[in-house]
């Protein structure tokens, strides 16, 4: 008998061994935890900890500099001194002072979640990439770059600093001055925000001696952009633009558009880092649009050249995923000369004449209709055009193209 209670006995004492180790264990595992985040309350410890997370977020090369991190790691830091560099030792993006207050329990749902962000004098140098696009860095981070992290932002501050673009060592395109009051910012599934107040001094590569101002005041969803006000007005340029603009066109989404943007006049030249293609002569016009029946969206435009060009044009569009597509587009041309307005090599010419288009069908991919072109008194490079006829059939998606013209050169 005695010997069958042995076992058992041997048993117990094993079980009562690892759970006393486990506890142990257990315990000092919460003891070194709340040790760390007691050392992590400590300035040093704190700002060390800091730019090391800082420079795992960046790129291969970049660096980061923080002067000290201070506040509790529970619910609020403060940033001072903050320095990102370029591996050539550009800076990227500095900062005098960071305050940021946040929630840390979003963070086990994947969302980073701030009660409150400020930055002081911010100081962000975009550059133009082997790809035409812009960023901080020479190349863009990989497309999964999130890693599928939610971010909201309660409130937004920028006071004092600027957003420059870098057009060439010693040609830059700046928005100094910088004041930013937002709000109700997400990112993630739910895209949203609110910009109460954006407001710069601007600053061109090509007017280095002149100013300018941007005003802006803004809301944004996954199903339109509000634009209370937008003003540029910089050297060469003024441009005025109101209303609400559709991001899909999916039913019913038409309906509250109404959107107006006038410039008198548009510089084109500032654009050409931006878009290539563009430049020339200033450009004064008018484009709106507004909601119409049948989820189509009506548009307007009235455009002169510098040099006395004109367009007239009138559109009805609908496009969308849950209904055909339709194209209906008149206009007149008058004097155009497409060089005045192009960098593109080739295309000098002048250009008088009409214009239609009607095409329907399914999808984009699959219209049926007719595109026109009636030109007079045209040249196109050293060739007189004194008629021709430009006209395309269309059967859903192949295009039949007849050109009658009576050329002199």
């Amino acid at each position: 008998m005695s010997g069958d209670s042995t076992p058992p006995a041997k048993g117990h004492r094993v079980a009562r061994a690892f759970l006393r180790w486990g506890g142990r264990a257990l315990v000092a595992g919460v003891l070194l935890l709340l040790t760390l985040l007691a050392l992590l309350q400590i300035d040093a410890v704190a700002t060390a900890a800091t730019r090391r997370v800082v420079r795992m977020a960046l790129p291969d090369g970049a660096t980061a500099t923080v002067a000290r991190v201070s506040g509790s790691v529970w619910r609020s830091l403060t940033l001072d001194s903050i320095t990102i560099r370029r591996a050539n030792g550009d800076t990227a993006l500095s900062a005098v002072r960071l305050d940021a207050r946040y929630r840390l329990l979003p963070l086990l749902s994947g969302t980073v979640a701030l009660r409150h962000l400020e930055a002081r004098d911010l100081r962000v140098t975009m550059i133009h990439r082997a790809d035409s696009t812009w960023g901080l860095f020479p190349s863009a981070g990989p497309p999964d770059a999130g890693g599928g992290w939610r971010f909201e932002v309660d409130q937004a501050v920028v006071r004092g600093g600027s957003v420059s673009a870098v057009l060439a060592p010693d040609s830059t395109h700046r928005l100094a001055d910088l004041v930013l009051l937002a709000r109700d910012l997400r990112v993630g599934p739910e895209m949203r925000g609110t910009i109460d107040t954006l407001t710069g001094s601007i600053r061109l590569a090509g007017h280095p001696d002149q100013s300018g101002e941007l005003v802006a005041r803004l809301s944004w969803d996954s199903v339109a952009v509000q634009i209370d006000t937008l003003l540029v007005d910089a050297p060469g340029t003024h441009l005025v633009a109101a209303g609400t603009l559709p991001l899909t066109l999916t039913r019913g989404r038409t309906e509250g558009t109404t959107f107006r943007i006038r410039a008198a006049p548009l510089a084109l030249d500032d654009l050409t880092p931006f878009f290539p293609m563009v430049g020339g002569a200033p450009i004064t016009g008018e484009l709106s649009l507004r909601g119409g029946a049948q989820d189509q969206l009506v548009g307007n435009g009235s455009f002169r050249t510098a040099d006395g060009a004109s367009l007239e044009l009138e559109a009805r569009v609908q496009v969308g995923p849950d209904a055909p597509v339709s194209i209906v587009a008149r206009g007149t041309i008058q004097e155009f000369d497409p060089s005045s307005v192009m960098t593109t090599p080739g295309v000098e010419g002048l250009v008088n004449g009409n214009f239609d288009v009607t095409l329907a069908g399914p999808d984009l991919l699959h219209l049926s209709g007719s595109v026109s072109a009636d030109l007079e008194r045209s040249r196109l490079r050293t060739y007189q055009l004194h008629h021709a006829l430009l006209s395309a059939e269309a059967t859903e998606g192949r295009y039949q193209l007849l050109v009658e013209a009576r050329l002199d050169e």
